[in-house]
């Protein structure tokens, strides 16, 4: 038993962390945009802090809105089994990100919040003469979080927060074209 444990711990070491961030969006602040996320929610500049962390809420003087709007331009070249059969389509359409934070300080000490904002989605969109409409045409998943925080400072520095995050979960959206029946003579 004592091996097996001993086998597993050092097997542990040198297994990585995974990470599955593939559908993540982070365009729902323009400051950290610019700062490339370094300190986000810590900057005390920034509404957003609602996201990344509530208790940045309490490095803010003042309530206030903060509204934003990402555009991502989403561009793919897609090729078929037989590309020289003109098996060759492009994607290419804007996706819009908006993103809403307000803070509200009751005193000194005790700040409340709301955000609201997309952490992750996917959307790939192709008109229907494509030569994979039997597969997909349009397939689109948005998750909106709606997050409402408490922050208290506690003195000069530490801060703590609560926050309820709620996700509407959406079905996910997936058109695509019927395939024509082929006839059969027997």
């Amino acid at each position: 038993m004592f091996k097996k444990l001993l086998s597993l711990s050092i097997f542990s070491l040198f297994v990585g962390q995974a990470q599955a961030a593939g559908f993540q969006l982070q365009e729902y602040s323009v400051a950290g945009m610019g700062r490339s996320f370094a300190g986000s929610g810590i900057m005390g500049d920034d509404y957003s802090a609602i996201a990344f962390n509530p208790a940045g809420m309490t490095l803010m003087k003042k309530s206030g809105l903060q509204t934003g709007l990402s555009l991502i331009n989403l561009r793919a070249d897609v090729e078929g089994l037989n590309a020289s059969a003109g098996q060759h389509k492009k994607m290419d359409f804007w996706a819009p990100i908006p993103q809403f934070f307000g803070q509200y300080n009751l005193n000194d000490k005790w700040k409340i919040g709301l955000g609201v904002y997309a952490p992750f989605g996917l959307k790939t969109q192709y008109d229907a003469s494509w030569f994979g409409n039997t597969t997909a045409i349009l397939s689109k998943l948005d998750i909106i979080d709606i997050n409402g925080s408490v922050a208290y400072k506690m003195n000069q520095n530490w801060s703590q927060s609560s926050h309820l995050i709620d996700t509407p979960l959406p079905q996910p959206i997936m058109t695509q074209m019927t395939p024509p029946q082929r006839q059969r003579f027997f």
